[in-house]
């Protein structure tokens, strides 16, 4: 893999509306749901980064903003997913900045 393409973001578009489809409907499987898609954030954030997509980047961050997390919910995950959900929440594409030195 020599580049990201912006067509790897699709994924959020379906997340999106699986997670509005288990907040009506199965509010349980909605919070596990939602834990996937700031991961998925993170990572695909972390591989545009490392390709220097800014394209990429800056959708990523608009989808950052469109799912909402209680703060009941984090008692359903252990450190590492809040600190990651929280961090990507704040500002994501420092966060994957950080990860990125990190990761060498």
């Amino acid at each position: 893999m020599n580049s990201f393409s912006i067509k790897r973001l699709d994924i959020f578009d379906a997340y999106t509306e699986r997670i509005k489809f288990l907040d009506t409907n199965y509010p349980d499987l909605a919070i596990i749901d939602k834990k996937s898609y700031y991961i998925a954030l993170v990572n695909h954030c972390c591989l545009a980064l490392k390709f220097k997509n800014k394209d990429a980047v800056n959708t990523i961050i608009l989808y950052s903003k469109f799912i909402k997390m209680r703060v009941k919910d984090f008692s359903l995950f252990n450190i590492k997913t809040i600190f990651y959900i929280i961090c990507s929440k704040i500002n994501i594409k420092l966060f994957c900045r950080i990860l990125n030195l990190i990761h060498r």
